[in-house]
Formats: C-alpha cells, sequence, structure tokens
C-alpha cells in the first residue's frame, strides 16, 4: 500500500513536511514519557543494579502512552499547514488489491497488485 500510495503524496494526503513533524511529535513524547518515568521511579529504575520488572513495565506503558500523545499533539498542531497547497484532483487514489499472478510452472498464485492513476 505504501508503495502505491507514497510516491504522491502531495496529491492525496498531508505533504512530507506535516508527517515527519508528526513522527517528530510522537519520537519526542515517547522518549519524553520513558525518560521522565524513570526519572520518578528512581530507587528501582536508576539506583537499583537490576531494574524492577514493574518498574520497567510502567516506563513502557508511560513511553507508549506519551507517543501517543505526542501523535495526537503533531496531528493538532500541523492540522492547518497544507492549506496552502491546492485542491486534489478528481484522480481516485491508488487500490492496493490481490490478483491472480503466473508462477514458474504457469499455473495461477496469488499476488498483490497496485491499481489507479498515477
Amino acid at each position: 500500500m505504501l508503495g502505491a500510495y507514497l510516491p504522491d503524496q502531495s496529491r492525496y494526503g498531508p505533504s512530507w513536511k506535516r508527517i515527519l513533524l508528526i513522527d517528530l511529535g510522537a519520537g519526542a513524547g515517547a522518549l519524553a514519557g520513558g525518560v521522565g518515568s524513570c526519572v520518578a521511579l528512581v530507587d528501582d529504575c536508576l539506583k537499583a543494579k537490576t531494574p524492577n520488572a514493574d518498574a520497567r513495565a510502567i516506563s513502557a506503558w508511560v513511553a507508549i502512552a506519551g507517543g501517543g500523545l505526542g501523535l495526537l499533539g503533531g496531528i493538532l498542531m500541523t492540522r492547518d499547514m497544507d492549506e496552502d497547497v491546492t485542491a486534489p484532483s478528481s484522480t481516485p487514489p491508488p487500490i492496493v488489491t490481490y490478483a491472480p499472478m503466473r508462477d514458474g510452472n504457469g499455473g495461477t498464485a496469488p499476488g498483490v497488485a497496485a491499481m489507479g492513476f498515477f
């Protein structure tokens, strides 16, 4: 799907700049959540010779939650970023589907095909 959809990203969806900023927001949220929770659990995470399994689980959960909040924040903060882009054309986006393909023995095998106007 990515091979069919992403080559002409500016026509069908958000710009590459917006996608990268959203990804940076998610990564920053995950990093801040993981580091922040490990610092908050200093006795079980930082000062212990081997980190406690519960402290690791809490840090992982908080990192995932921080990544989700960063993703949501990135989407909300960049929502007006692509307004200056011209309206999309009337061509539909590419479609990925299963299609029969020829195998090496002359028979058919299941395959994947991308169809659309590029």
